[in-house]
């Protein structure tokens, strides 16, 4: 596939939605503008070789404005090359996102081989969550695969709440990557302190159960969201290890008026992981627990926690409330 010539700008403003892309992308050099989530979703090798196969993604500019996902969301194809690719704006998520990938690949099972070359990221990397990396969020992949940049770089700024900052995977690996010509191993891969910023964060008080939760406004408080926050455990095949987290309930809490805030649809619910005569994810019809459902996950929880993420007028993250509900 490619962007056809003389198309200069593609703008999101409004709304997008990410796709999946078999083979390999060519953007002609186009800038996409005002991009509020991944550009793909799922990157397949070639129509017919699908995860076996090759896919290559060049040659564009990308402008994230709040966007919860990097360029590519999960690379699913066996040998990824992305090239000339150049990133810029603002990315934010409970973890696992970086400017090019939030996952380097689909299963720690399988073997990839992923080139990153000549491209650049000046974005904001947020992680509410976990640790934070300017390239990938997580690797995702057989220790035996192979991770290369050539003549790539991140010079944007990371933000995290558990003061784990790395250049480029926000998880630990244990194998080697090739970065611009030098062999090395992630965990001693640390991003600049300069431009590596802890955020601020609180332990709430854990409400009754079945209760709301509330929170005190902090300075500068312009808006808010909350974030009820799973990690089901894997089963031992389509998702290998688990804890992998994910935003199951997104609110804006309500403001009571008395300098504090509260949720309305988190609550604190019990949780439950394929709960047996459940049919769909969500909150029981008595409005006491919450159901996840999916053939992926066992009947465990790894863990689970709500925050309350307030911003102030400009955007910026000035503190996170957060429960812990199952750890």
């Amino acid at each position: 596939y490619k962007i056809a010539d003389g198309v200069e700008t593609i703008d999101a403003l409004g709304g997008s939605i990410n796709i999946n892309l078999c083979g390999s992308f060519d953007g002609n050099g186009v800038i996409f503008k005002n991009l509020s989530g991944n550009l793909f979703k799922n990157v397949y090798g070639e129509p017919g070789q699908n995860c076996a196969g090759t896919a290559v993604v060049k040659n564009f500019d990308v402008e994230f404005v709040n966007s919860t996902g990097g360029v590519v969301h999960f690379n699913k194809a066996a040998n990824f090359t992305m090239e000339d690719v150049n990133v810029t704006g603002y990315i934010e998520n409970v973890g696992n996102i970086g400017s090019f990938m939030d996952f380097g690949g689909s299963t720690n099972q399988k073997e990839y081989n992923v080139t990153i070359k000549d491209c650049h990221s000046d974005a904001t990397v947020v992680s509410t969550a976990n640790p934070a990396a300017g390239f990938i969020g997580h690797h995702y992949a057989s220790n035996d695969s192979t991770y290369t940049v050539i003549g790539s770089s991140f010079t944007g700024e990371l933000y995290s709440s558990t003061n784990r900052f790395y250049v480029f995977c926000s998880n630990w690996m244990n194998y080697k990557i090739m970065f611009n010509g030098v062999e090395t191993d992630n965990n001693s891969f640390h991003y600049d302190a300069a431009k590596s910023h802890t955020l601020t964060t609180t332990q709430g008080d854990m409400p009754a159960k079945y209760d709301v939760f509330t929170a005190n406004k902090a300075a500068n408080y312009d808006h808010a969201q909350v974030q009820l926050i799973i990690g089901p455990n894997g089963n031992g095949t389509t998702v290998f290890g688990g804890n992998y987290t994910g935003v199951y309930i997104t609110e804006t809490p309500v403001d009571n008026g008395d300098g504090t805030l509260s949720t309305e649809a988190i609550k604190n619910f019990d949780l439950y992981c394929n709960a047996a005569g459940v049919a769909q994810t969500g909150v029981s019809a008595d409005g006491k627990a919450f159901h996840i459902v999916n053939s992926s996950y066992n009947q465990e929880i790894g863990k689970a926690d709500v925050r309350l993420i307030q911003y102030d007028a400009a955007g910026n993250i000035i503190n996170i409330t957060s429960w812990t509900l199952i750890d």
